[in-house]
């Protein structure tokens, strides 16, 4: 066999294992044209990988931001009315 060939196979050999873990509001992500549902374990190449490693992070940033736990507040909460300045806090 020649070098290209073992280099090919070598490549479709590798694979990845993991667990998909999702924020509470997926339950499974689509990803070319296959389900990859919540606490099912998988095996997929490093690229694939990467990608849904991607995705399952984006999707518990999601919640945190909707759930008001992110680093950026709800944009849906209502807003307390307390205004600070130099003299201290009052309310408006």
């Amino acid at each position: 066999m020649s070098s290209m060939v073992k280099e090919k196979e070598k490549k479709e050999e590798e694979r990845i294992t993991f667990e998909v873990d999702l924020g509470m509001t997926a339950n499974y992500i689509l990803f070319n044209g296959v389900k990859f549902f919540h606490g099912r374990t998988y095996t997929v190449k490093p690229s694939t990988y990467a990608s849904l490693r991607e995705i399952c992070a984006r999707t518990k940033a999601h919640d945190e931001e909707i759930l008001g736990k992110g680093k950026t507040e709800n944009v849906f909460r209502q807003h307390n009315g307390i205004v600070v300045n130099k003299a201290g806090a009052f309310r408006g």
